[in-house]
């Protein structure tokens, strides 16, 4: 089976596209083969590799290969034997990658420097959405390198570090990282309830957004609620996918660029309640003190966003040449220099209204 599969590859079989190579004991020479079929390959969006005995140079040789392919969507290599001189060479491919979405590396061999260069990778990637690092070697230092970069990464919706090492410190940073987060929408450890509440108050905003997309499609005439030729799911990439399909002949039309601008600001504290802004608020007090003298350290601001008769946030800044003139999101930007209405907590009639 397996040199069959190799040969399929190499043949660009337009019929496979995902391959279960999973239990069969391939190591790091059945890896490098797979590669090496890999580099031309334009079928293949899902590959099952797991429990098969792959170490770091069997991974490094895959890593090389994801520079050049831009199919593949989905790895899996839980269960093997990784460490993190191979996570550093699949980090560097994830910096260059557009199309890989899913990562599963449960069951591996990392420790804290390979998290922290994963999570460096992350700072750049904008295709990568979910993430599975549970039951490895991480620590505090690797889980504080998640924390920081989970506090502006809005492209991740699943991380998870289940079956770790990370301490109470490490929980601490994690959980305030992701009560600034609107894109996860499941805890990143187990047995956290703040987590927990954090990932179902991002589920509620998420869906929101949705559904004042969906207003905006009816009013606009592009989708009628009675029609059943399209099917939105709870999933981002089907959503995603219903979205083209709605407005498959409506390019131009205002109604459906507005949608899709408005669903891109899902994961923006915006669609959260007043109440929970609030309560994000004060966890970034209580991190203050500690917060302003490393800021003061590196020369960085704290300002709250100007389009403050919509939005109460803060935004961190890095440089700024005019510091009076920030943004704590590309939604509050857009508000703010427009005078465009806030269509939040809208039903379709008041958005309807307010559009005319």
């Amino acid at each position: 089976m397996f040199e069959r599969s190799l040969q399929r590859l190499r043949e660009n079989d337009p019929s496979l596209t995902e391959l279960d190579l999973s239990y069969k004991n391939i190591g790091d020479d059945g890896v490098k083969s797979i590669s090496d079929a890999l580099r031309k390959n334009t079928s293949l969006i899902t590959l099952y590799l797991t429990k098969n005995d792959i170490g770091d140079d069997g991974v490094k040789s895959l890593s090389n290969t994801l520079h050049e392919n831009t199919t593949l969507t989905e790895l899996i290599l839980d269960y093997n034997k990784i460490g993190d001189d191979g996570v550093k060479s699949l980090s560097a491919a994830l910096r260059a990658s557009t199309s890989l979405t899913a990562l599963n590396l449960v069951k591996n061999m990392i420790r804290d420097e390979g998290a922290k260069s994963l999570s460096d990778a992350l700072r750049t990637n904008t295709s990568l959405t979910i993430l599975y690092l549970d039951n490895n070697k991480i620590r505090d230092e690797g889980a504080k390198s998640f924390s920081d970069i989970l506090r502006t990464n809005t492209t991740l919706t699943e991380i998870n570090l289940y079956e770790n090492y990370i301490g109470a410190e490490g929980k601490r940073e994690l959980q305030a990282a992701l009560s600034q987060n609107g894109s996860l929408i499941t805890p990143v450890v187990h047995f956290n309830n703040e987590m927990d509440r954090y990932a179902k108050r991002n589920r509620r905003a998420q869906n929101k957004a949705r559904e004042a997309v969906f207003a905006i499609l009816v009013i606009g005439k592009l989708w009628d609620l009675k029609d059943d030729r399209f099917k939105a799911t709870d999933d981002d990439s089907d959503f995603e996918k219903f979205l083209r399909q709605t407005g498959s002949e409506q390019r131009k039309s205002y109604f459906f660029q507005a949608a899709k601008e408005l669903w891109n600001t899902r994961h923006e504290h915006v669609w959260w309640t007043e109440q929970e802004r609030e309560e994000a608020k004060r966890v970034l007090e209580k991190e203050r003190e500690e917060a302003k003298r490393v800021l003061e350290k590196e020369n960085k601001l704290v300002q709250t966003c100007i389009a403050s008769h919509i939005c109460d946030n803060k935004a961190t800044l890095m440089e700024a040449s005019d510091p009076t003139q920030v943004f704590c999101s590309s939604y509050c930007q857009f508000m703010h220099y427009t005078g465009a209405p806030d269509l939040r907590g809208m039903n379709v009639e008041q958005i309807k209204r307010a559009l005319n």
